[in-house]
This record gives structure tokens, sequence and C-alpha cells, in this order.
């Protein structure tokens, strides 16, 4: 028996799923905000980014952070999508975040450094944080950082220390609080298609807490249930990706998404009982899709 057969329960939790969110009451949580971490060698403990990821940790836990390095890994091990050329990939990303942090101290960030301060659409939420012997006129400074100074909300570039071996990112963590607002919830919009990128990423997130283990093609067909028809899905690797990436989801070697519930709540939707949902879906699994209850309970027990 198939999970949206009519004498299931499948179709009446879709019909529960469109109902509430056709009343329009959709929100992300303030902790939905995405910082996109950019810069040096992640495995050099000396380097600024590496510092700050670990700064991170417990200064800016608040915040959801992602690597462009990590989302490209679990596009190549799980072949979610075709590669596609560097700066259309960084681009993607970019539009989940609501801050682009960029320690320009290799090669590989100098390039990234550039392409962000010439798309209109990221230098206006690219924030810039350096040594502060850099400080002084040089390609990079006149070129891409002025101009991303120029631009961005999150102006003007931090020049950091080292004492004793560490940055000091104290700095960092004012700016991206005084620039961000997480105050409050943020109502997204009913129709799919005009949600935004990260938007849309959370709607599938909802979507796979509720209707958990499915594979890309029924995850396509719930999400046109739910949202219509139409090209609208065309970002959907991206968004499997960073949610694997990140940690809210696994993605199994038969390639179907499993939902991580410790992580907390990302988008709300009022009058939706998710967790009464989930489980009329689990209930089904146990009864006549044994396999996929039996890998539900091994995946939550590891």
């Amino acid at each position: 028996m198939a999970l949206f057969d009519p004498e299931t329960k499948g179709p009446q939790i879709l019909a529960n799923f469109k109902k509430a969110i056709s009343k329009n009451h959709i929100y992300l949580s303030p902790r939905s905000i995405i910082l996109l971490v950019c810069g040096g060698n992640i495995h050099n403990r000396d380097s600024m980014r590496a510092q700050f990821l670990e700064y991170a940790k417990t200064s800016l836990d608040k915040y959801q952070i992602i690597l462009a390095e990590n989302i490209a890994r679990e596009i190549k091990e799980n072949q979610v999508t075709e590669w596609e050329d560097i700066a259309t990939f960084e681009n993607q990303l970019s539009k989940l975040a609501g801050c682009v942090i960029i320690f320009p101290e290799s090669p590989g960030s100098f390039a990234e450094l550039g392409y962000f301060s010439n798309s209109p659409e990221v230098n206006q939420k690219t924030l810039v944080v350096n040594c502060l012997s850099k400080q002084k006129d040089s390609f990079i400074t006149i070129g891409p950082v002025n101009l991303i100074d120029k631009k961005s909300k999150f102006q003007t570039t931090i020049y950091t220390v080292r004492q004793e071996n560490s940055w000091n990112f104290d700095n960092v963590k004012m700016r991206i609080e005084d620039r961000l607002d997480r105050t409050k919830r943020f109502h997204m919009p009913f129709l799919y298609k005009d949600a935004s990128f990260k938007e849309q990423m959370f709607l599938t997130l909802k979507t796979i807490r509720i209707f958990p283990l499915l594979d890309r093609s029924n995850l396509i067909k719930v999400m046109s249930e739910l949202f219509g028809n139409g090209p609208y899905y065309e970002n959907l690797p991206y968004h499997l990706a960073t949610l694997s990436s990140c940690n809210y989801i696994r993605i199994t070697e038969r390639g179907l998404f499993f939902p991580n519930l410790e992580i907390d709540e990302l988008l709300e939707i009022d009058s939706l009982d998710e967790e009464k949902a989930r489980l009329e879906i689990l209930e089904f699994y146990q009864s006549h899709q044994d396999d996929k209850y039996e890998e539900w309970t091994r995946l939550n027990d590891t």
C-alpha cells in the first residue's frame, strides 16, 4: 500500500498541511538566520576562519553557520545535482545568508572577495574581517574591500588583532548582532513561488519533518501537491545539500531524507500540529512499510 492511497491517512495529512499554509500564518524563527563563512583553510588552526568557527560555537550559537566546501561535498557525495561553475554555486549559497563573512587570507578567499564585491545581491550583506596589519593600501583594500564597504549594511571592514595565538572576534559578534534583527519571527508569503531561496529551503525542511524517509521523487510529488506544479523545484538540490551539511537532515544510503528532530523548529505554521501528523505517517510505515519503520527506528538510535 502506498502512502497516498485514498484509504490511508496520507491524503488527509497533505490536505491539513495545505490548509494550514493557505491561512498565510507561516513564520521563520529568529534562529533561522544563516551566516555564510568564507576564508582560509578550516583545518589550519592558525587561520582566522578556523578560529572564528570555534569562537562562533559558543559566542554566535544562535545563528546557523554554513560552509561552502561542506555543501559542495554533500553535492558530490550524494549526487543531488550536476556540478555547476563555482560562481553560480557561491551565488546560490549567498541567497541563504543574512550575512556573508569573509576572511581574505588565502588565494581562494581573494577570488571569493572579488566575486562578492561585484555581485549586487551579495556585496550588500558582506562583512570583511581582516588582520590589522593588512589595513594599509593594497589592491585588495582599495579594490574589492572598498567597494563592499560602500555597499554593505555591515560596513565597514573590521580589522582584528592576534593576541597570544588567538584572534579577537568580539567586534565581529557585536557588528552582526547590531545589524541583524533576531527579536521577531519573519512572516512568509503563502505561495512557494513567491518565497525567497531560503524560505523555500525551510519549507522543504518542514515537509521532510512531517513526511520523513521520502526519496527525492516522492518529496517533489508531495511538494507539488502542497505548493503547485511548476519550475519551482530547480533549487531543491542546493536545499537538500545545505540541509544535510548543517545536520538538519540525513540522506540515507537509499537516498531517503531523515529529519534531525533534535534541532529546534525553524519554520512555524500556526494551526499545524507537526508532531501529530508525523506520528500518523510513522504509524502507516509500521503497518504497511515495515522496512521504512525499521529504518526510522535504527536512525533514531544512532
